[in-house]
C-alpha cells in the first residue's frame, strides 16, 4: 500500500503531476477575477458581457494586468454553470485551456 504513495515535491522531473496545458501563473502579469457577488457593491453602472475564450488565461489577457474582473458565471465544455453559489463543486474541465463561456460585468466610465 505505501509504495504507491507520492510526496509532493518541487522536482521539475515530475512531469506526470502537471496537467496537460497547465500554465504556471506565478510570475505572469495578467488581470485577475473574482465572483461578482463576492465583490464590494458599487453604485457604478455596468453592462453584462458574455464572451467565449480558450481558458481563463485568454480571457484575463483581454484586460489590463491591474484589473479585477467581476465574473457572474463560467460555463465549460461540460455545460455546468459555475458561479459564486456553486464554486466549490469542482470545474470538471481544464479552466486554463478548455473553451469556456464567461459572463462578466463591464463597468462604464
Amino acid at each position: 500500500m505505501i509504495k504507491d504513495f507520492k510526496f509532493l515535491t518541487n522536482n521539475d522531473n515530475d512531469q506526470d503531476e502537471i496537467p496537460e496545458g497547465y500554465i504556471n501563473l506565478e510570475n505572469v502579469e495578467i488581470a485577475s477575477w473574482m465572483w461578482e457577488s463576492l465583490m464590494e457593491p458599487s453604485d457604478a453602472t455596468y453592462d453584462i458581457v458574455s464572451v467565449e475564450a480558450n481558458g481563463i488565461i485568454e480571457f484575463l489577457r483581454m484586460f489590463p494586468s491591474q484589473m479585477v474582473i467581476p465574473v457572474s458565471s463560467i460555463v465549460g465544455p461540460n455545460g455546468v454553470v459555475h458561479n459564486s453559489e456553486n464554486e466549490g463543486n469542482g470545474w470538471g474541465f481544464n479552466i486554463q485551456t478548455d473553451p469556456i463561456h464567461i459572463t462578466y460585468l463591464s463597468y462604464r466610465p
